[in-house]
Formats: structure tokens, C-alpha cells, sequence
């Protein structure tokens, strides 16, 4: 089942009892929401900032899972609105990566797929699929006992080394894009864990959530990697 608009959309017309309760949803929260962010959204207080963030919190969990989705890849990339992109697009991309997320054979194959190509590297773990256990509608793998990727304090309490963490969620990052040109597409702090020891300069990390994944072409790939090269050499006309 792949996301469609105009057929998602045509099958809500036909369906009048389901689209008007949730079209009138949709237009309270959003608007309750945008009349106590003109109001209040200008306040330097910081109890007035919390109240709004929590307000803003549940208002998307209220709307839903594409609206959690948009909430959450706004939390990590508040530029996707300096980039100039409109809210229809953004929900229409999280839309059609909703209807591949709910597919728990899809993500296991990621998983898997993605699992082979970190095979050799000792600092990289991906959650063993454990088919016999898994479904369309369940998907059980190996139990990853980490720390989240998300408060540098809990990190040092746990006597993990942030950089070397992060040298290896760079280095793994560009293994992807450059390398493989198969990515995890949805790498926030939550979908990625800290795990004890360490491999030289190499922090040990596992990847959670093969939901949201992507491959990149031949084409990109290189243009990627003429970039950085470029970047390295301050060639920044060629960067152009």
C-alpha cells in the first residue's frame, strides 16, 4: 500500500462523515495554536515559552501521527522552514513514509539490508530481526541495552566519550551517503544509542527504527563526494 494524494484524498470526499469531524479538528487545534503563538509567542518569559512548547506538544499528539512526525523532524530541523519548504509538502513526504513504516516486513528487510553493510565494522550495531517473531503488523529484534544520543551529561555519567561517539556517527553517516548511497533517513537522538566500550578513537553506537529509509543514485553519490573533496582542498568555486 503506497501513499497516493489524490486517491487518499478522493476516498475522504466519498466519506463526508469521516472528513468533516476531522477537517473541523484540524482547523481548531491549528488555530487554537496560532492564536496563542501571535499572543504569546513574542513573551521572553521563559515560564510563557514552556507553557507554549507544551501546548505545541499536545496539540500534535491531538492531531495525530503525521503531525507527531512533522512535530518531531521540526525538533531536529527547524531549517526545513529556511529551506522555504511548505507544510503540504512536509506532511505529504511523512505521509508517504507513514504508509511504509506501518509495513514491519518492509522495515525488517531494511534492517537487514542494512545490518550487511555495517558487517565488518565492529563499531557499528543494527538489532538482530528475529523473523520467526515478526509480521506485517510485528516486528521483534534483539534487545539493544544503550544510552540515548541526547543529553551529553548522561553520556559522561555512563563513562562514555562524546567524541569518539560522535567520530563514529560521522564517519558512519558518510560510510552511508558516500559509500553504500543507502541511508537511515530518520537518525534522531532517539533512533540511536550509545553502547559501552569503544574501538580506538571509535565510540560504539547502535541504530535503531529502519522505518524511514533511502538510497541516494550513482549521479548524487559522486557529486557528494566531489564536494567534500572540493570542501577539503578550500576549492569553493567547483563547491559552486
Amino acid at each position: 500500500m503506497k501513499y497516493d494524494f489524490q486517491r487518499d484524498l478522493t476516498w475522504l470526499i466519498l466519506r463526508p462523515w469521516i472528513l468533516v469531524p476531522r477537517f473541523i479538528q484540524i482547523v481548531g487545534a491549528i488555530s487554537l495554536l496560532l492564536a496563542r503563538l501571535i499572543f504569546q509567542g513574542s513573551s521572553n518569559e521563559d515560564k510563557t515559552q514552556k507553557k507554549l512548547a507544551k501546548f505545541l506538544l499536545k496539540t500534535l499528539i491531538g492531531l495525530g501521527p503525521c503531525f507527531i512526525k512533522v512535530g518531531q523532524a521540526l525538533s531536529t530541523r527547524p531549517d526545513l522552514i529556511n529551506l522555504g519548504f511548505g507544510l503540504g509538502e512536509i506532511i505529504d513526504e511523512f505521509g508517504r513514509s507513514l504508509f511504509d513504516e506501518v509495513d514491519y516486513k518492509k522495515e525488517a528487510n531494511n534492517a537487514e539490508k542494512f545490518s550487511n553493510l555495517f558487517h565488518n565494522n565492529n563499531s557499528v550495531t543494527i538489532p538482530t530481526v528475529e523473523r520467526h517473531l515478526s509480521t506485517i503488523k510485528v516486528l521483534t529484534t534483539s534487545w539493544i541495552d544503550g544510552t540515548k544520543l541526547k543529553d551529553r551529561n548522561e553520556l559522561i555519567e555512563n563513562n562514555l566519550n562524546p567524541s569518539k561517539l560522535i567520530r563514529t556517527g560521522v564517519i558512519s553517516g558518510i560510510q552511508q551517503l558516500l559509500e553504500f548511497g543507502y541511508f537511515h533517513a530518520d537518525p534522531h537522538p532517539g533512533n540511536m544509542f550509545a553502547l559501552e566500550g569503544h574501538n580506538g578513537d571509535l565510540g560504539n553506537i547502535a541504530y535503531v527504527d529502519f522505518g524511514m529509509m533511502d538510497s541516494i543514485s550513482e549521479a548524487d553519490r559522486l557529486t557528494l563526494t566531489g564536494a567534500i573533496v572540493h570542501l577539503i582542498n578550500n576549492d569553493f568555486y567547483s563547491v559552486a
